[in-house]
Parts: C-alpha cells; sequence; structure tokens
C-alpha cells in the first residue's frame, strides 16, 4: 500500500515536472522487479545476498510500524488521560510520547543510511547487476520511457536528465528566500 502512494505520489510529481519543462513532452514511468530479473539472469550469490538485504530491509519496516503502533497507543491513552484531567498522567505519557518518537527518529535515520549503503555496496560489487541496470536503461530509452522504479524498493533505477528538477528547485527556494 505505502510503495503503491509512493509510486503514485512519485509519477504525479514527475509527470509535473515534464509538464512544466515542456507542454509537448509525454512521460512514462515503468516499474520492473529487479529482484525477479536479477534471480533469473544474476549470479546465485549475489541473488541470496540481494534477498537477504531485501529480508532485512522488511524487519526494519515491520520495526517502525511496530514502534509507530506503540506511539499511537500512547497518544490515545494520553488524550483519555487528558479526559479525565488527569495532569500528572498525562505528563508521564507526554514524555514517554516525546522519548519514543526521538528514539523512532533516530532509528529510522541510522537504519535507513545502513540499509542504503549496503544496497549501494550491492550494486556497486555486482557487474551482473550493472550490465541488467545499463541494459534496462538502454531498453527505456529506446521505448520512450522516462523514468523506470524498481517494484520493491521504489527506487530509480533511471531517469531521463529533463526530470530532474533539483536546479529549478535550487532557484525557486532562493528566489523564496529573496523576499
Amino acid at each position: 500500500m505505502k510503495k503503491t502512494l509512493f509510486l503514485i505520489v512519485l509519477s504525479v510529481l514527475c509527470l509535473g515536472a515534464l509538464y512544466s519543462q515542456s507542454a509537448h513532452q509525454i512521460t512514462r514511468i515503468a516499474v520492473v522487479d529487479l529482484r525477479q530479473v536479477h534471480e533469473r539472469f544474476g549470479n546465485q550469490t549475489q541473488t541470496r545476498r540481494v534477498r537477504e538485504y531485501e529480508e532485512r530491509k522488511a524487519a526494519f519496516e515491520r520495526e517502525i510500524e511496530t514502534r509507530s503502533n506503540a506511539i499511537r497507543d500512547l497518544q490515545t491513552r494520553r488524550a483519555d488521560a487528558a479526559e479525565r484531567n488527569n495532569q500528572a498522567e498525562v505528563t508521564r505519557l507526554d514524555n514517554d510520547i516525546q522519548r519514543r518518537s526521538e528514539d523512532l527518529r533516530t532509528f529510522h535515520q541510522t537504519r535507513t543510511e545502513q540499509l542504503e549503503n549496503e544496497l549501494k555496496a550491492l550494486r556497486e560489487s555486482d557487474a551482473s547487476f550493472s550490465e541488467m541496470v545499463r541494459l534496462i536503461s538502454r531498453w527505456a530509452e529506446n521505448n520512450g520511457y522516462s523514468i523506470v522504479l524498481d517494484i520493491n524498493t521504489a527506487g530509480v533505477i533511471w531517469a531521463i536528465g529533463a526530470i530532474n528538477i533539483t536546479e529549478n528547485v535550487i532557484r525557486h527556494l532562493e528566489t523564496q528566500n529573496r523576499r
């Protein structure tokens, strides 16, 4: 569900970026299951490492959901305590919510960085992966696609330069800061 929503939002943003570049330019977005392609055509050792990475990522996402649910539960209990005018309980729960929220932010930031570095290392250490990405990129460009996403990670595999709006965003923010 989260991946689907992310892909939809990303698609809309990409479409908007390309529309602003040129009204005549049409954006085509593709998704590919890199894991499935890699399992069929990649080396077996690397495929096992990719699968292990995805298992660690799924465990991370489950942990985030568990911690988020615990915080939501505390927030519900805090609202109940406030309704009962139990200020001592409200204060205790506020402190607990704040501590757990900060722990969650730190955990999320640290673990996301670790997983990104791990994925980067996996991709860089695997010649067959690099070749797959090169072939996917060439195929996408030859078939009129503007961006290709990995359906498992929602990460960008390849994108044409026209959809990179970084410089436009920087110019806009510089203009806003001058006001």
